[in-house]
């Protein structure tokens, strides 16, 4: 009894944490903060720092973000920190290789 109160005691903490982390989410994006880096999308070194690269998975296209290590931000059109990424490329480049 006693192990089903704690542990729904921490979904009802949890739950209350995300409802609180998604509106303070909206609220910032309604000023102008944006999330930037999403997989799939084409790095940009405006917006991306790669960290690394590895082939091109089928279907995949060259530059095309496979993995997000860390958000990026963007408020009101400016960078506030580029996102920190893992990149496909197309050929020979082995796995894991860091760009510099």
């Amino acid at each position: 009894l006693l192990a089903d109160g704690a542990a729904s005691d921490v979904d009802t903490y949890r739950g209350s944490l995300a409802l609180i982390a998604g509106q303070l989410e909206r609220d910032l994006a309604e000023e102008g903060l944006e999330r930037v880096g999403h997989v799939g999308e084409r790095a940009e070194p405006a917006t991306h720092h790669v960290e690394a690269v590895r082939a091109a998975p089928p279907g995949a296209d060259g530059d095309e973000v496979l993995e997000i290590l860390q958000r990026g931000y963007r408020y009101r059109g400016q960078v506030l920190r580029a996102a920190r990424v893992v990149v496909a490329v197309d050929g020979g480049t082995e796995q894991g290789t860091v760009r510099e």
